[in-house]
C-alpha cells in the first residue's frame, strides 16, 4: 500500500538549517514518507514542506501575520495561486501543491482551517493545513502539508500558521489532530506520539514520526484504531 503524500525529508522551516537524513505534514511516496518520518516534517517538512532556503536569510519576524485562506469568491483565486507558489517553492516536486489542490475540490476541506502567514508587506509565505481524516469511524484531522517559501524558513513563520491553524480548529470544537512529522519539531506544538493513545498510520512509518494532539484533552476520550486519509492523499 503506497503511504500518503507525504513530502520529502527537508528541515523544518523553523528548525536548524543543517539538512535532515531520511525519515512532516502530507502524504507522498512510500520513500518521501519513511524519509519524512525521519526528519520528520512531515513536517514540515516533514510535514511541513521545505527545504534549505537558496536566497538570503531573512531575520526572524517575532509577530506574524495570520489569517484564513478566503472563502470561495472574489479574493480566493489570488489566495489559490500563493498558496500554491508557496507550496511549490517549499518542496522538490510539484506533489505538496497538487495535494491542496485535491483537497479543496474534496469534501475533507474544513472552510477556515487552510491558514496563512503573511510577511509585514501582506505576502504570503508560510501555509498550514488541516483537513479531515477519521481514526476507525470518528473524525478527526490530519495536518499536511505545511509549507514556507524558502527564504522565510526558520523565522517562525511555519510556526505561526500551524499554531493559528491549531487554535482555529479548537474554536470550531475539533479535537484530535494527527502529523506525520519531525518529531524534533511538531513536539513544540503538544504533539506526542499517536501509539500513546492506541492510534496508527495505514503505513509503516517509525512510531515516534506518527504524532497526536488532542486540542481538548479533557473531553471524551480519543478513538483509537487505524487513520484513514481523504482520498487525494492516495492511501
Amino acid at each position: 500500500m503506497d503511504t500518503p503524500h507525504m513530502p520529502p525529508d527537508h528541515v523544518p522551516p523553523d528548525h536548524v538549517p543543517d539538512h535532515m537524513p531520511p525519515g512532516h505534514t502530507s502524504p507522498a511516496d512510500t520513500a518521501d514518507l519513511a524519509a519524512m518520518a525521519s526528519d520528520a516534517t512531515s513536517s514540515p517538512h516533514m510535514d511541513s514542506g521545505s527545504h534549505m532556503a537558496s536566497g538570503p536569510h531573512v531575520a526572524s519576524i517575532h509577530t506574524w501575520r495570520t489569517r484564513p485562506e478566503a472563502p470561495a469568491g472574489m479574493a480566493d483565486a489570488a489566495d489559490r495561486a500563493a498558496v500554491r507558489a508557496v507550496n511549490l517553492a517549499a518542496f522538490p516536486t510539484a506533489h505538496e501543491a497538487d495535494l491542496v489542490d485535491g483537497l479543496r475540490d474534496d469534501p475533507a476541506w474544513i472552510p477556515g482551517l487552510s491558514m496563512l502567514a503573511e510577511a509585514p508587506d501582506g505576502t504570503i509565505v508560510g501555509h498550514a493545513l488541516l483537513t479531515r481524516c477519521r481514526v476507525g469511524d470518528a473524525p478527526a484531522l490530519a495536518l499536511a502539508p505545511v509549507a514556507v517559501a524558502p527564504e522565510y524558513q526558520r523565522t517562525g513563520a511555519g510556526s505561526a500558521a500551524v499554531r493559528a491553524a491549531l487554535d482555529a480548529a479548537r474554536e470550531l470544537g475539533e479535537d484530535l489532530v494527527l502529523v506525520l512529522g519531525h518529531p524534533d519539531y511538531y513536539p513544540r506544538f503538544g504533539f506526542t506520539p499517536a501509539s500513546g493513545l492506541g492510534i496508527r498510520a495505514p503505513f509503516d512509518v517509525p512510531d515516534e514520526a506518527m504524532m497526536a494532539l488532542r486540542l481538548r484533552p479533557d473531553g471524551a476520550p480519543a478513538p483509537t484504531g487505524v487513520i484513514s486519509y481523504p482520498a487525494p492523499f492516495g492511501v
